[in-house]
C-alpha cells in the first residue's frame, strides 16, 4: 500500500471512529468561554468610553479579526486533551483533522473529519509520517523516503546533521545546543 494511502487510511480511522461525535473537553470549553467573555468585556469598555478616549476602541479594534471562540493554544490545548482521552494518538495526528467546536453549551460534540489537504502542510506531515513509523504504523525508511520525495523543505537529521545544522544556523558558532541529546520520548511527551 502507497505511503499516502496509509495516511489517509490510519487518520480517516482516527477522526470518524474515535474524535467525531466526542464531547468537548471541560477544559477546552472552558477556553472557549474565557476567550468569549474577554472578548465582549472589551466591547463593553470600547462602548462605555467611547465618548472620552480610544484606548479601549483600539483594543476592541485589534481584537475585531480574531476568532471569537478558539485560538491556536485552544487548539494545541484540544489535541492535548484528546491524546489523553485516546492514548497513543500523537498531536500530529490531531494537527491534521478537521475539527468543528461550538462555544454553544447546547452543541457539546466536537465533530471531526479527514482533510486530504493535510498533505498540503509540509512541517506536519514530516511529523505525521516519523510519529507514525514510530508507532509501527509504516517503516521508517519508508517515511523517511516519502518525507524527502514530497518535503524536501523540511530537513531530515541524523545526530551528526543536527549538530553540522545548529552550528551553521548560529553563524558557524559552537553552541550549548548541538551537544543535546537527541530527544528520546515517548509518544507525546519529549524530555531534553
Amino acid at each position: 500500500m502507497k505511503m499516502k494511502s496509509k495516511v489517509s487510511d490510519t487518520l480517516e480511522e482516527i477522526a470518524t471512529t474515535k474524535v467525531n461525535g466526542m464531547e468537548i473537553p471541560q477544559c477546552v470549553d472552558d477556553y472557549m468561554r474565557i476567550r468569549m467573555r474577554a472578548k465582549e468585556r472589551v466591547l463593553v469598555e470600547a462602548r462605555d468610553t467611547a465618548h472620552m478616549h480610544g484606548a479601549w476602541v483600539f483594543d476592541h479594534a485589534a481584537l475585531e479579526n480574531t476568532c471569537e471562540s478558539m485560538d491556536e493554544l485552544g487548539w494545541i490545548i484540544l489535541y492535548e486533551e484528546i491524546a489523553k482521552i485516546h492514548k497513543g494518538i500523537p498531536l500530529s495526528f490531531l494537527r491534521a483533522l478537521s475539527f468543528s467546536v461550538s462555544p454553544d453549551k447546547m452543541q457539546k460534540k466536537i465533530r471531526c473529519k479527514f482533510d486530504p489537504d493535510v498533505f498540503d502542510a509540509s512541517a506536519n506531515m514530516v511529523a505525521i509520517l516519523f510519529d507514525g513509523a514510530k508507532l509501527g504504523l509504516w517503516e521508517m525508511d519508508d517515511a523517511k523516503k516519502f518525507s524527502i520525495e514530497n518535503y524536501p523543505e523540511i530537513p531530515l537529521f541524523s545526530e551528526d546533521e543536527w549538530k553540522e545544522s545548529i552550528i551553521n544556523n548560529m553563524g558557524g558558532m559552537e553552541t550549548d545546543m548541538e551537544d543535546l541529546e537527541v530527544p528520546q520520548g515517548g509518544l507525546d511527551v519529549f524530555v531534553l
